[in-house]
Order: C-alpha cells, then structure tokens, then sequence
C-alpha cells in the first residue's frame, strides 16, 4: 500500500508560483526575440504580500531564465499581468540602458 498526501503547503504553493513567475518571464523573453544568451532586466510589480513569497525564490528564477528581477519599479510598458496562487503580478521586461 502506498499512502501519498497530497496537501498543498505554504511551500509548495510558493514553489509552484515561482514556476508560474519563471514560465512567464521567458514568455515575455520569447515574445521580444530575445536571444537566449542576452541577459534582460525585469520589472515585477504587485503587492508587498506577493512580493514576499516570491522573493526567497529570486535567485534561482533570475538565473533560470538569465534576468534581473526588479521589484520596486512600476511596471514596464506592456507588462502581463500573471496570476499566482498567492495574487496577482506584473511581469515586463525594461529597456536596455542606452550605452555611450
């Protein structure tokens, strides 16, 4: 007999959200032709509860899909709105920097 516990943690959750927030930063990667070398910088918009949850997760998401994950700006032009078992946020990806 096998017994297997399908009750959804806090973590878990959190995981699968983090999942959600990695598959769309590369959409949003894939949708600018974004070659898959080029690191991007990314704006992540929503509320402070949100943003918690996701934050122990940023590194390996930030490395998964090569960005630099920005919480504290507004969101980028034409960000999509992604929603998470925790809430709802804003995923964009911010212009390059002009460069002399």
């Amino acid at each position: 007999m096998v017994v297997i516990d399908t009750e959804l943690t806090p973590e878990l959750r959190a995981e699968g959200d983090a999942r959600e927030l990695q598959r769309a930063i590369q959409d949003a990667r894939k949708d600018a032709g974004v070659d898959l070398d080029d690191e991007v910088a990314v704006s992540v918009h929503g509320p402070d509860a949100v943003l918690a949850v996701l934050t122990p997760y940023l590194a390996s998401v930030g490395a998964e899909t090569r960005s630099r994950i920005a919480f504290d700006q507004a969101p980028a032009s034409g960000a999509q709105a992604v929603d998470l078992d925790c809430g709802k946020v804003w995923v964009g990806l911010l212009p390059k920097p002009d460069r002399p």
